[in-house]
């Protein structure tokens, strides 16, 4: 997680060092701001089913958060090696399942067929966030060149003989939102959907692990199998 704030730092400053010499204030442009972020907002919210929003801003929390590993949940396994209905609280939504089916008794080949969709369930949704952000990127250099379209036509319907050297300011105003078009989809929707593919990719993966154990744990392996399985992950 920390490179996180550190990539965020150090892209900001290579932006302020790369904008020297040209007055700030140009880019305050509230309209350009609006139509772009906001636009974006109202764009996700019309091709994005609720469920697949609840899903993106839970993802963006957990960046915030430790990642569920298979170290964090050793303790958890072990136990369950040992006795399958003990009492444990574990972080893994994967266990807890396990451990509903266990305490209801279910058939066997039930167990397997139902951890297994279950375990596809965690990698589907693991992929969402990521998606439905890259979907979110196509729409800000779009709206962006709506913006400059927009202060375009404004710029030429005003246009005289008495205020053609204000043309370059103006000109310079309609720019801004194809410049926050490209910062919005480039610079914050693209890094954070790569992010959470990474980090869903990492979560579907030590899930992988865990299933493995469980699956050991569910078939009555001697306990020594499993314990060498554990100590055999690599972190």
């Amino acid at each position: 997680m920390m490179t996180f704030p550190v990539g965020m730092i150090a892209f900001i400053s290579i932006l302020v060092f790369s904008m020297r010499g040209i007055g700030l204030s140009i880019f305050m442009n509230t309209h350009a701001i609006v139509l772009v972020v906001f636009g974006t907002l109202a764009i996700l919210a019309l091709c994005t089913p609720w469920s697949n929003i609840k899903l993106l801003g839970e993802a963006l929390r957990g960046l915030f958060r430790r990642e569920l590993n298979v170290q964090q949940v050793r303790q958890d396994l072990f136990a369950l090696s040992r006795n399958k209905n003990a009492k444990v609280s574990s972080p893994s939504p994967l266990i807890v399942y396990a451990q509903d089916l266990w305490q209801k008794g279910v058939d066997h080949d039930v167990f397997v067929r139902l951890i297994n969709n279950f375990m596809n369930e965690i990698h589907s949704t693991s992929d969402t966030p990521a998606v439905v952000l890259r979907n979110a990127a196509k729409y800000p250099p779009s709206l962006g060149m709506l913006g400059t379209v927009i202060g375009m036509i404004s710029l030429f319907s005003g246009l005289g003989s008495e205020n053609r050297n204000s043309i370059g300011p103006l000109l310079a105003l309609a720019m801004t939102a194809t410049f926050y078009g490209l910062i919005v989809s480039n610079a914050m929707i693209m890094p954070l959907a790569d992010r959470l593919q990474l980090r869903g990719s990492s979560f579907a993966q030590n899930h992988t692990k865990i299933l493995k154990i469980i699956l050991l744990i569910h078939q009555g392996e001697a306990q020594k199998i499993i314990e060498d399985e554990l100590n055999g992950v690599r972190f």
